[in-house]
């Protein structure tokens, strides 16, 4: 596989994956980890280092924006299950006040 090849690939990867790095050997394999990449080498070779440009994400803008927009609702409603834990451990704190801490002799 030729270098322009290797680039093209990498650009339609980028596309289908989430991963913000890939890594290729010049035998045209991809990887997510650069050291199962390196264990792929032959003596003398070099990996590529892919990195995701703003192009390659194929999310048209409206799409990335509903996006951000579904991941802020979802911190809210995680913030709310903080605050519902806490008072759950608060309420566990109280069970244990109202055991006595000195048994009778």
């Amino acid at each position: 596989m030729t270098e322009k090849e290797i680039k093209k690939t990498a650009k339609e990867l980028f596309k289908k994956r989430t991963e913000d790095v890939l890594y290729s050997n010049p035998s045209g394999e991809f990887f997510t980890s650069k050291n199962f990449c390196e264990l792929s080498l032959k003596e003398g070779e070099k990996l590529t280092v892919h990195k995701r440009s703003a192009s390659d994400t194929g999310q048209e803008k409206g799409e990335i924006t509903s996006k951000k927009e579904d991941e802020k609702s979802g911190k809210a409603s995680e913030k709310g299950k903080d605050s519902s834990n806490a008072s759950d451990t608060a309420k566990g704190s109280e069970s244990n006040e109202e055991k006595p801490s000195n048994p009778k002799k």
